[in-house]
């Protein structure tokens, strides 16, 4: 509970108040069992990393901004530029510039250490591209927009690359490779990896069924094989974000587990007063280790 800030040259002053997270770590789960069978299969874990990380960025000058038509009736959400939500003012996508940075960034993190690493930017981060990929690596980072419907959690989704519908005979892009990996299409692909980050906005939400919890995007990766997740809980800052995760990788490089990792980097832009406010850092949690 905030009680009081400061304000100083007109920022107000969240750096010194009494988070629970200044003295614990925060992990989630649906039930006790399934979070039990987890630590069992994560004790012992190869320390030797790979990752995958995939940012569409929708960039205009590229033209891959413009949402396929098939998903209009499903852009239920609005938003501002800053965010990395689906927003309505001409079927398009935002443009995320600070998706790519994260996205290069951890991958040199990752190559620094000698572990294996892969990006797919831009044109290449398809939907294709991901479910061909991303079973391949130990850990999985999407850098995208989020497509939320909490009535059918079935249509909820990750933003990838569009495509004009005209030309997709032409790039052998299939009905179900569309440019939205729907909540649907996750529960059939088997991933197994030991990590799934969405860096996406409102990723955690979903429809909440009496004796199974919230349906959406985390239940159906966790169904999938995920061993780990990192979701968000409201609409994130595109900056914010990228210095977040940042953060995450190094810690989680320098040998801290995930729940520690993702405690850190927390921390880190609590310390800073331009991210302190809980908006910028409170969004993301983790289920499982």
């Amino acid at each position: 509970l905030i009680t009081s800030y400061k304000v100083t040259s007109g920022i107000p002053d969240f750096t010194n108040q009494d988070y629970l997270i200044n003295k614990y770590l925060f992990t989630y789960h649906y039930s006790a069992l399934l979070w039990e069978e987890s630590r069992i299969v994560n004790q012992g874990k190869d320390e030797y990393h790979t990752f995958a990380g995939y940012a569409p960025v929708f960039s205009p000058q590229l033209h891959l901004q413009e949402l396929n038509s098939r998903n209009e009736k499903f852009v239920i959400n609005s938003g501002i530029d800053e965010f990395r939500s689906i927003v309505t003012p001409g079927k398009n996508l935002a443009e995320l510039p600070h998706s790519k940075d994260e996205v290069d960034s951890i991958a040199r993190l990752f190559l620094l250490k000698g572990n294996k690493a892969s990006v797919f930017l831009l044109g290449n981060a398809t939907e294709k591209n991901f479910k061909d990929s991303a079973k391949h690596y130990t850990i999985v980072h999407i850098a995208t927009h989020g497509l939320i419907n909490n009535r059918v959690p079935e249509l909820s989704g990750l933003a990838f690359a569009q495509y004009h519908q005209e030309n997709s005979a032409d790039k052998g892009i299939s009905y179900d490779d569309d440019g939205i990996l729907y909540t649907s299409e996750i529960y059939n692909l088997s991933l197994g990896c030991n990590l799934i980050v969405m860096s996406a906005c409102e990723t955690g939400s979903g429809k909440l069924e009496k004796g199974e919890g919230v349906m959406g995007l985390t239940r159906s990766f966790l169904h999938a094989g995920a061993k780990n997740l990192v979701f968000s809980y409201w609409k994130i800052s595109d900056s914010a974000t990228l210095e977040l995760m940042l953060n995450f990788y190094r810690h989680i490089a320098d040998g801290d587990n995930y729940a520690a990792a993702l405690r850190k980097a927390k921390l880190r832009l609590i310390q800073n007063r331009q991210t302190a406010f809980p908006a910028y850092w409170g969004a993301f949690a983790l289920i499982g280790d």
